[in-house]
């Protein structure tokens, strides 16, 4: 899979901006075009940020966004439901990721791999700026807006559905076969977690009971959903990662501050994200009420 950077910076003009009476009132608003003629995921953000900021009433009481054809049913029902609990405690504008309007609204990046795609937002507002992501998935040649992501995308934002599990389950089964480093004396290697870092790439963690190895994997998935593994690179030599044999090591990273604690949940997490919030990678040895010991 091919991973694009395409890096934009096209200026929306959001001058003179108040709230009259309940309303949104914007003086200008000035969407550039990105390449007249090609759908871009960066002019469906800019389509649909002009029809929510020129609406001459209050596009959240309204909920107008239900009626846009630029964003997914999915996209649709977060935005509900964030605005069930906002409009009753202050009116948290979940489209603008604020309560204020920005004085300003730039497209400052795009990243797209295939038919996923992620654009950075940059609003300015007087005490100083703010950054958000948009989640975009096109379909039937459309792009349309995915999610909104006030507080960022995760690392596998670009993953598509599916993959992480399909990738998971073909390394946990073929894992010995993958390590350049072989297991001691005649073991085998058990997964410890597998870590997405991006669309096509993931970090692998892996011990014999011995020792604890990491591994940067590339991997390819065809049309068929078959899996490939293009590149399977050891960064932690033999004996960096030594698991004494009476008592293995915490393979999850369960440390670091950024993942979420979940064991316990009744759900083995072997498989995660490499971003924050998202779960910690889960071993028989460090969660066997989850996962079941060795």
């Amino acid at each position: 899979m091919k991973n694009q950077i395409i890096s934009v910076f096209l200026t929306v003009i959001l001058a003179g901006a108040a709230i009259v009476g309940g309303a949104y009132a914007l003086k200008s608003f000035k969407p550039e075009s990105a390449v007249p003629g090609e759908p871009l995921p960066e002019k469906t953000v800019l389509d649909f940020y002009s029809v929510w900021a020129g609406y001459e009433g209050n596009p959240m009481l309204d909920r107008i966004y239900r009626e846009s054809a630029l964003l997914t049913p999915a996209c649709v029902n977060k935005i509900d439901a964030v605005l069930d609990t906002s409009l009753a405690q202050g009116g948290f504008d979940p489209v603008l990721c604020s309560q204020d309007i920005p004085e300003g609204l730039n497209i400052a990046d795009t990243e797209i791999s295939d038919d996923l795609a992620v654009v950075t937002v940059l609003e300015a507002f007087s005490g100083g700026d703010k950054i958000f992501d948009i989640r975009l998935v096109k379909i039937n040649g459309d792009w349309k807006i995915d999610e909104i992501a006030c507080g960022g995308v995760s690392a596998g934002a670009l993953i598509p559905a599916g993959t992480e599990d399909l990738v998971g389950d073909y390394i946990r089964e073929n894992i010995n076969e993958l390590s350049l480093e072989k297991a001691v004396l005649g073991g085998t290697f058990r997964l410890g977690s597998v870590k997405f870092t991006g669309p096509d790439t993931c970090v692998v963690e892996y011990e014999d009971g011995h020792i604890a190895l990491t591994a940067q994997a590339s991997f390819r998935l065809s049309a068929e959903g078959e899996v490939e593994i293009v590149s399977f690179d050891i960064i932690e030599e033999p004996g960096a990662g030594d698991v004494p044999a009476e008592e293995d090591s915490d393979l999850t990273g369960r440390e670091d501050a950024f993942c979420v604690d979940k064991c316990g949940n009744g759900e083995c997490e072997e498989i995660v994200c490499l971003a924050e919030g998202c779960p910690c990678a889960e071993t028989p040895t460090d969660c066997p009420e989850d996962c079941g010991a060795y």
